[in-house]
């Protein structure tokens, strides 16, 4: 199964991700997927205009908004159930609960403002 989300789409937030401290994130993510299998997963699942989003974010070169909304759309999504047995399910957890952490702060600031 594919995951198909359009380019634009993910740069649309990229002005407003940096004031939320993005690196965290990304520093769990690297920290927890030392071997890059999740990583690996997921890109292997992207379409191929996001492929390079998804390098440079585990590159440390961009923290795109986009990067985050389609990191949790994977998660959510049952193609993830296909990683078990091969991603360490703790690690997977602590990902994905700074991953939401870090999208309800973002989302509560940002969705709230006039």
């Amino acid at each position: 199964m594919r995951i198909n989300f359009d380019s634009t789409d993910v740069d649309k937030l990229s002005s407003t991700i940096k004031d939320y401290n993005p690196q965290t994130v990304h520093a769990e993510f690297i920290n927890k997927d030392k071997k890059g299998l999740l990583f690996n997963f997921l890109y292997e699942r992207v379409n191929k205009s996001l492929k390079s989003r998804l390098s440079d974010f585990r590159d440390g070169k961009n923290y795109n908004a986009g990067t985050f909304q389609l990191l949790s759309g994977i998660f959510c999504s049952r193609t993830f159930n296909r990683a078990r047995g091969r991603i360490n399910p703790k690690n997977t957890h602590s990902i994905c609960t700074c991953l939401s952490l870090f999208l309800i702060d973002y989302m509560d600031n940002e969705f709230t403002k006039k």
